[in-house]
């Protein structure tokens, strides 16, 4: 098990602030909906919404499906790599970190094409969910099947 694993974090940017204060007001209004647990006297209530699912396109549960086994990833190539560097044998350490460097990049290319068939996933979501043009409205005379004459 990594003793430190990384935790996905947004970058300090105006866009993530935004999307962090939409999470915030999801979760009070999540909170008008659920029944208050009664809590001791004293006694900090745990986060009620850590385990459920949603924000922005659902995000959260896209990084907890994936963050045990990229943690478990990163934590054998920073292994390999501390092992790399402790090496007195020029040859060794070389081959040891063109190793690492092999594994990162797999690992990767791993994140980058989950992400990417997330995004898609996302956007076609987005694009089913948009509304339909309605039926055109037609004048009373108008309605029905419509009769041609056809070419004898």
């Amino acid at each position: 098990c990594v003793r430190n694993p990384p935790k996905p974090l947004l970058p300090s940017t105006p866009f993530a602030a935004t999307v962090q204060l939409e999470e915030e007001e999801r979760k009070r209004q999540l909170l008008k909906f659920k029944k208050k647990p009664t809590s001791s006297q004293g006694v900090q209530e745990e986060d009620r919404f850590e385990n459920e699912p949603g924000g922005p396109l659902f995000l959260d549960s896209f990084f907890r499906h994936f963050r045990e086994s990229w943690c478990i990833q990163l934590g054998k190539i920073t292994a390999t790599g501390k092992f790399a560097a402790s090496t007195h044998n020029k040859q060794r350490k070389r081959q040891d970190v063109v190793g690492v460097f092999d594994d990162i990049e797999e690992l990767l290319k791993e994140c980058y094409t989950e992400c990417e068939t997330y995004v898609d996933e996302q956007s076609d979501t987005i694009e089913a969910a948009k509304p339909e043009g309605g039926l055109p409205k037609r004048s009373l005379g108008r309605r029905g099947l419509v009769v041609t004459e056809m070419d004898h």
